[in-house]
């Protein structure tokens, strides 16, 4: 992790002006960063890139990808009691529950975030600080339905039953080559 100024050992004090994040899991887990070094937010929009007739409705023919949230942050050995490992785990558990969470930043709150990927080094300037870079991204939830009643009984609704109701199993059928007569042939029609 490049870009921590050089202490002889860390002081995380030096940062503690950046607003910290928090997790709130949806069973009343709380994750509170000791001190926030960087947020980077995402967010992007995919529009294709095909011509568009002239008087369509463009949001047809563009979609909202998932926020991403990079987040640099920090915790001292002195902040958790000693323990940074028990925040690493925490954090590891958070990713192997894959259950979405909530996070609260400095710019915002994201809703149903998962832990994307985890990244820490350890070197001697870090030894009693857990340092994470962490990789967060959005699951966008819907709700389905199942519509109730036989497709059948509404044929009647339709304007072409034929051609707008679903295809059907008919069981095994053995296709026969089509039988072309000569005057068929003749008249150029097969």
């Amino acid at each position: 992790m490049s870009g921590f100024p050089f202490l002889g050992i860390l002081d995380l004090s030096l940062f503690i002006s950046q607003r910290p994040y928090r997790v709130i899991d949806p069973d009343g887990f709380s994750l509170l960063a000791e001190v926030t070094v960087s947020e980077h937010h995402e967010d992007a929009l995919i529009i294709t890139e095909h011509p568009v007739e002239q008087g369509a409705t463009i949001s047809d023919h563009a979609f909202k990808r998932p926020a991403q949230l990079r987040l640099h942050v920090g915790w001292s050995a002195a902040y958790v009691g000693g323990d940074v490992a028990q925040i690493y785990s925490d954090v590891l558990t958070l990713q192997a529950q894959r259950r979405p969470f909530t996070v609260y930043t400095g710019k915002r709150l994201y809703s149903n975030m998962l832990v994307a990927e985890l990244r820490t080094e350890t070197n001697s300037r870090t030894a009693f600080a857990f340092l994470a870079d962490i990789e967060l991204h959005e699951v966008i939830l819907v709700n389905t339905q199942v519509v109730a009643g036989n497709v059948a009984t509404q044929s009647s609704q339709l304007a072409m039953p034929q051609k707008n109701l679903p295809t059907q199993n008919s069981g095994s059928v053995q296709t026969l080559p089509r039988s072309v007569d000569a005057a068929s042939i003749a008249a150029g029609r097969s």
